[in-house]
């Protein structure tokens, strides 16, 4: 899988050109031609343009014809090729050429008349290098070594199966991936894990077909259980996967830290882990409705001195809440077995029977029976409990209602009621939906900058996008922000990052906000697996929390290297001439990549070179079948040569049909992430002028 480059130079150190000359190279069988990796660097008057035909077996040519080359004139020639064979052997690669006439070439270690008695005429010799061994003959040679299986890229995830947040008695199911990737098959595979603390009833569902289970249901490190797998084989370049199931049972607060272990006999193997999980609990709790100036019934607590609403005996009044639900709301009994209703009133010194029922516009009420109210000369508070056996859901769109009922018999009186008194009237719903971070994610650009794309890791020295979207059922106005709390891969919590980082960065005007904060990953952070969490408070009473968790991993930075080929080393009018740039990423995912080249003041820019609007070629050579970069095109930016931003067309410059010559540079976004060992070969045409 590695590749190699090699570097053959000739020179006429003669006083004859050499006529017919040419550059040949048959590969050895162990190693593949690198296609498009030829590269020809021409020096004291020698030409020559690259054989594209040249596949190091069929063709074993560099040059595309044969040529002169003059006294003193040397061609440097390098390819690329890499090494297929699967065992541990030499590899030997032997360069030569060709001649016309009486010359008469030869291989040296030595370009002098000292090696004449190897059998070159006096002053009719060339030389290559670099130089392997003495004599008329000068291989170069590697030694391949016998690879081994690689599980070093092997994972660990885990989903809770019952969605949302960790919560007591979930359900969480751990992934073990074995990945082989240096495409050697593995055997004797074993694979370990101490079940984690907080949790319980450990359970083995899945392991690759011929393995053996050793696992106990107790024992380990938190005699929780302990995972034991054997005998387990891998396929080259293939996966296998082990899962269990635990439950959840440790206390809201808690945390969840679980590592396997995979040893491999034969090749590295791998230790991974899983991000902290925090245990949470539901966001539910007692809603508040305040009752305001006529019929409103609000999340906002009313200011200054609302109108009092009087009550006819015998009549009814019904506040309506405002705005309308965003989102469905339940009033469960186990968030409280009654709701709430505190009302203050005035009942001019009579007796008041009243009925107090609370309903959603789209169906469904709870009433509190006739209740009296005894006389009495001042503003009094009544609370009311109303019972509550079944849940109740509101939906979207609907709105919850209370009315009062004055019941009063012939005796009674009227009555009215105070918005703000001592306290403020209001009923509070014992709500399963308070409020709710419904995500937690990670991008490679801002929000104000168009989102970017949805990622899961980051490379060292990159920056991430942290961002939430907090959802609220009566509506976005009763969320009142977001906190955030960052963990680096060894769990410590990065002090920089103060909770009230986030920054509001939209309001749906409906139910959600979205939250985001920019962090830059240190040039040598710690690596693995962190974690972000959100906290988000609702209203103004600050009671009623939800937070939500989510993991990304931090790899090292990416490596990128650049080799830039043409298929000609000279260039003459009107000749077109294709480049070659191959990008190779050897360090960890690269996000954002750009290619920016410069174009020659001489030449045109290919509007078809590759097909009718396609002025480019992508060609990926990663590893891995199909080859995958992970990189796609994305839609280049052309400049003149005043750095003008310009879109090129056909005879632009007076070029000719199908060039412009106005184009002096390129910007080419390349779309999504890089991988580690990506490769890629990006092509275009120009026309000499």
């Amino acid at each position: 899988g590695d590749t190699l480059e090699y570097t053959v130079i000739y020179r006429n150190g003669s006083s004859n050109s050499i006529n017919g000359f040419n550059i040949t190279d048959a590969l050895p069988a162990q190693v593949s031609f690198v296609s498009g990796s030829i590269n020809l660097i021409l020096a004291g008057g020698a030409s020559g343009s690259v054989n594209n035909s040249y596949d190091g077996t069929t063709d074993s040519s560099l040059l595309a014809s044969n040529v002169t080359l003059p006294t003193g004139g040397i061609i440097t020639a390098t390819l690329q090729a890499t090494v297929a064979t699967a065992t541990a052997t030499d590899v030997f690669n032997q360069a030569d050429s060709v001649q016309s006439g009486s010359d008469i070439l030869g291989l040296t270690d030595n370009a002098d008349n000292s090696q004449n008695g190897a059998g070159l005429p006096g002053g009719s010799y060339i030389n290559q290098s670099p130089y392997g061994i003495s004599g008329a003959t000068d291989p170069t040679g590697v030694t391949t070594n016998s690879p081994s299986s690689n599980l070093s890229t092997s994972s660990k995830s885990v989903t809770d199966i019952n969605g949302g947040d960790v919560e007591p008695g979930d359900t969480l199911e751990y992934t073990i991936t074995l990945n082989e990737t240096n495409g050697v098959a593995a055997s004797g595979i074993q694979v370990t894990d101490d079940i984690p603390a907080n949790v319980t009833g450990f359970t083995v569902t899945g392991t690759p077909t011929g393995s053996t289970d050793n696992s106990a249901a107790g024992g380990g490190a938190n005699g929780n259980g302990y995972l034991d797998i054997s005998d387990i084989s891998v396929a080259a370049n293939g996966s296998e996967t082990i899962t269990f199931e635990v439950t959840v049972s440790g206390a809201i607060g808690d945390t969840i830290d679980n590592e396997a272990t995979v040893i491999n006999p034969s090749g590295p193997g791998a230790t991974p882990g899983t991000a902290t999980l925090f245990i949470t609990g539901p966001a539910s709790g007692l809603k508040q409705l305040y009752l305001g100036s006529g019929t409103e019934l609000s999340r906002s607590q009313p200011t200054g001195t609302p109108a009092t609403t009087n009550i006819a005996k015998g009549s009814s009044f019904t506040w309506i809440q405002t705005p309308a639900l965003q989102a469905d709301v339940t009033i469960d009994p186990t968030v409280d077995t009654t709701v709430p209703v505190n009302l203050y009133y005035f009942n001019n010194n009579k007796d008041v029977d009243v009925i107090v029922t609370l309903a959603c516009s789209g169906g469904g009420a709870i009433t509190l029976p006739k209740t009296r109210l005894r006389r009495s000369r001042n503003v009094n508070l009544a609370s009311f409990n109303i019972q509550l056996t079944t849940p109740l859901t509101c939906t979207a769109g609907n709105t919850w209602t209370l009315t009062v009922d004055n019941d009063s018999g012939r005796r009674g009186g009227d009555l009215r009621i105070y918005p703000v008194d001592t306290g403020i009237s209001q009923v509070a719903l014992p709500s399963l939906d308070v409020i709710n971070v419904d995500s937690v994610e990670f991008y490679d650009d801002s929000y104000a900058n168009g989102g970017g794309n949805l990622i899961t890791t980051v490379s060292a020295g990159n920056t991430i996008y942290i961002r939430s979207v907090v959802s609220d059922p009566f509506g976005s106005f009763d969320i009142s922000g977001a906190e955030l709390t960052l963990i680096d891969g060894d769990s410590n919590p990065i002090t920089s990052v103060s909770p009230d980082s986030m920054v509001e960065v939209d309001d749906s005007g409906v139910a959600t906000k979205t939250y985001e904060y920019s962090y830059t990953i240190p040039a040598f952070p710690v690596l693995g697996n962190w974690t972000a969490i959100v906290e988000s408070l609702e209203g103004t009473e600050g009671t009623v929390s939800d937070i939500s968790q989510a993991a990304f991993q931090v790899v090292s930075a990416p490596q990128l290297t650049i080799l830039k080929s043409a298929d000609s080393a000279t260039a003459s009018p009107g000749q077109e001439i294709t480049y070659t740039v191959i990008i190779t990423n050897s360090g960890g995912p690269a996000i954002n990549v750009v290619v920016d080249d410069d174009i020659s003041s001489y030449t045109a820019w290919g509007l078809d070179s590759f097909g009718p609007g396609n002025p480019l070629s992508l060609t990926q050579l990663a590893p891995g079948s199909p080859a995958d970069s992970g990189l796609t095109l994305g839609t280049a930016v052309y400049y003149d040569e005043s750095d003008t931003v310009i879109t090129p067309v056909s005879d632009g410059g007076g070029a000719g049909t199908g060039f412009d010559s106005r184009v002096n540079r390129f910007e080419l976004p390349m779309n999504g992430t890089m991988v580690s060992g990506g490769q890629f070969r990006l092509e275009y045409k120009v026309k000499v002028e």
